[in-house]
């Protein structure tokens, strides 16, 4: 699927209850500098003629902290340094991006811990987890809510401002130049799920309340994105703030992808910062109009036709 989009795959080694050699030899398999190893005829066996050059691992199994071991920090990273160590050569020929299971939600002594005691050379990004939730014992329905719930959970996806400016602030004292990078990989809206579907699946409608928890979020990633350079929204399909929804034959895309749709022109491009001061004249005879300007990675810029033509040629520049 990921071939067919044109898309990354980015996937998580069970370092829970799986093992250093399992781990390698999974990575093995997709790395095209290690075509002889021994899953690498598996593969062909089963069809597959060419290596899938994965680049993304996460050294996790998904939350250590919690369902992924309920480890602590300390001893996290020396089992993350183990796994490590085993799945690249020295010089990581093979380009393997290595993320560490980093902290859920406010959890910054674990980011601390983890750029304290992980050698940079073996580390590439950390993780960190952070969902929109009323309340973890009653989330509340994703279509039938009230005004103050409306807003509670607006203030929830708004708290991953200040997530990420600590946790941002505790991996600059390590990493000054910022080599790591903060992935963002758990985010969203999480309600209950709907009547008469299996709660193990997670299923949740999608609403205009969705659409600004994700256009929030966004903007709140591009504002950080010399740190966060990878953000995964939970999840794509049927699942939590999916942007997909299917029914058998049937499919619909929710509010939520179509403001995934108009965020995709910042993505995969250089940050530019301004800053655009209103003109001393006006230009009265001019309706006020906005023009964006999708300045890619960095929050969309906004100039109107009652500010001076030179500043707007400017700025779309």
């Amino acid at each position: 699927m990921c071939e067919l989009l044109g898309a990354e795959p980015y996937l998580s080694a069970n370092v829970g209850s799986g093992t250093v050699q399992e781990m390698a030899e999974w990575i093995q398999s997709r790395q095209p500098r290690r075509q002889k190893a021994p899953w690498r005829t598996c593969a062909e066996k089963n069809g597959r003629d060419k290596p899938w050059n994965v680049k993304y691992w996460g050294v996790n199994g998904s939350e250590a902290w919690g369902c992924g071991g309920h480890m602590t920090p300390e001893y996290y990273a020396n089992i993350y340094r183990q796994y490590a160590t085993f799945m690249a050569d020295w010089t990581n020929t093979g380009g393997v991006f290595r993320v560490a299971s980093g902290a859920g939600g406010s959890n910054y002594n674990w980011t601390e811990v983890l750029m304290r005691d992980i050698p940079q050379r073996m580390l590439d990004a950390l993780a960190l987890h952070h969902y929109s939730v009323i309340d973890w014992n009653a989330k509340g329905s994703a279509t039938e809510f009230s005004e103050d719930q409306y807003f509670t959970i607006m203030r929830k996806a708004l708290d991953m401002e200040e997530l990420i400016r600590k946790h941002t602030t505790i991996m600059d004292k390590y990493d000054p130049k910022k080599r790591v990078a903060l992935f963002v990989d758990e985010w969203g809206g999480w309600y209950d799920v709907e009547p008469g579907t299996n709660p193990g699946f997670l299923y949740q409608q999608n609403t205009m309340r969705d659409a600004m928890i994700a256009a929030t979020t966004l903007n709140i990633f591009n504002n950080h994105c010399d740190r966060v350079k990878m953000a995964n929204l939970a999840q794509t399909i049927n699942v939590l703030q999916a942007v997909i929804l299917t029914d058998a034959e049937k499919m619909l895309l929710t509010p939520t992808y179509h403001v995934m749709r108009m965020y995709n022109v910042h993505q995969d491009a250089p940050c530019c910062r301004w800053t655009c001061k209103p003109a001393t004249t006006a230009t009265a005879n001019q309706p006020c109009r906005l023009y964006p300007l999708p300045l890619r990675r960095t929050t969309t810029a906004w100039c109107t036709s009652r500010w001076r033509t030179s500043i707007r040629k400017k700025a779309a520049l």
